[in-house]
């Protein structure tokens, strides 16, 4: 790797193997996922080696899943197409129109689930035509069900294609992980010696007695390591934490970002809680459901280092997924509730995203949010995707208060489910 990426301490290994997976990619098609533990590094080895590729002139593509929008389906999907607006147009007629209609761009016949992923497709060998594309896709584990069916379609097809995909996800429990079929690279916690080099780096000043101390309180994980530091840093106190050592790493630090996120501000809270639900992060959206000053409202956290507001000031995101889930954490029922809400109010115009935010926002039956998450169901098959409409027409069952509107709704569901998407199982 270039000398720009030395300074990730203790990953000469993955570094190396990286570059080889670059080489091959650019050649003739690669894909390789990245697993590990939250915080241990993973999300650093793929700014390296989207760096790596950029300077070696690949086109890099990324996209992200949010945790909180799982249930939108395509949304992932849409991160990448979204890049390559050229390389759609130039895409046949049905192509294309499987996309925009997929991806809500378009209204026009529902396609089948396998022309969007055919259109996918090529639309990345497209976008590799003039030179090798590398397509990165971080937090796969919460990537919309619909994209990482996109996603691992044509990772499954690279071969003879100069497309690299290079992906990361946590390896937890759950449908998202269960094996792929598809090479993964493991990033383990640093070594003792490795953990310490960081920390002396980073937090020279502080005493070797503190920085040992660290080092075995965050077991190897490169992003407990420097927040327990920071924490250190700032109190000027770290005693051994005995809670701490009996759980996970991750957990601890995300117990000390609920603790900054509770000494910000009030409206600065409100403001990272619309961000953390709504999840593309879209300036416009939050000013529309938080009112004009979200700029200011996020200065304190951005301050914090907690957020980052792009240099146009059109979109915000969270440092560390562990960030959005401690705010989320920290908030009530009722809070969650209300902004979903507001969220709903913003996105009148996004019927699907504004169905799924009432029916979050809404405990008890109600007829008229379970008209308009029925509306986003039928926008849903508009668009090809039978699961996110068998969900919704299920959600909109819940919510209905007459039991003839339930069992309608839920009789479109089995339908959608046994004829629509095939999945004979769940229909009975």
């Amino acid at each position: 790797m270039s000398a720009g990426t030395t300074e990730l301490v203790g990953r000469e290994s993955e570094l190396t193997e990286l570059a080889a997976f670059l080489d091959t990619a650019a050649a003739d098609g690669a894909v390789l996922l990245l697993t590990g533990d939250p915080g241990v590094g993973k999300t650093a080895l793929l700014d390296a080696t989207a760096g790596l590729a950029a300077a070696r002139g690949t086109r890099v593509v990324r996209g992200s899943g949010v945790e909180y929008e799982t249930d939108i389906s395509f949304a992932g999907l849409h991160q990448l197409v979204g890049s390559l607006p050229d390389e759609l147009d130039r895409l046949p007629r049905s192509a294309r129109d499987a996309l925009e209609v997929a991806l809500g761009l378009r209204a026009g016949p529902a396609p089948s689930r396998i022309a969007v992923l055919n259109a996918a497709l090529s639309l990345f060998d497209e976008a590799a035509k003039e030179r090798p594309l590398l397509l990165v896709v971080d937090d796969l584990h919460v990537v919309d069900r619909a994209s990482r069916a996109a996603v691992f379609f044509a990772a499954r097809r690279l071969g003879g294609r100069r497309i690299g995909l290079l992906g990361a996800q946590r390896a937890e429990p759950g449908e998202s992980s269960r094996p792929t079929g598809l090479p993964e690279l493991e990033v383990l916690p640093l070594g003792d010696t490795d953990a310490l080099r960081l920390l002396s780096r980073r937090f020279a000043h502080l005493p070797r007695r503190v920085l040992s101390t660290v080092a075995h309180e965050a077991q190897g994980n490169p992003l407990a390591l420097l927040e327990f530091a920071g924490s250190t840093e700032q109190s000027g106190d770290r005693r051994g934490r005995e809670a701490g050592r009996a759980s996970s790493p991750g957990r601890d630090v995300r117990a000390l970002y609920g603790a900054r996120v509770g000494r910000l501000p009030r409206e600065t809270r409100e403001v990272l809680l619309l961000a953390a639900l709504e999840g593309s992060g879209d300036i416009g959206v939050l000013e529309a459901a938080g009112g004009p000053g979200v700029l200011e409202a996020l200065a304190p956290a951005e301050r914090d280092h907690l957020v980052m507001v792009t240099e146009n000031g059109r979109a915000v995101r969270f440092r560390h997924p562990l960030v959005r889930s401690a705010v989320v954490d920290g908030s009530t029922g009722e809070q969650r509730r209300g902004a979903h809400r507001r969220l709903a109010d913003a996105l009148a115009d996004q019927p699907e995203r504004r169905g799924d935010h009432l029916a979050r926002a809404t405990t008890a039956p109600d007829e008229a949010v379970a008209a308009v998450v029925e509306s986003a169901a039928r926008s849903s098959l508009r668009r090809g995707d039978a699961d996110g409409a068998i969900a919704r027409l299920r959600r909109a069952a819940e919510l209905s208060p007459d039991r003839a509107d339930r069992r309608r709704r839920l009789s479109q569901a089995a339908y959608a489910a046994a004829w629509v998407a095939g999945h004979l199982e769940v229909s009975h």
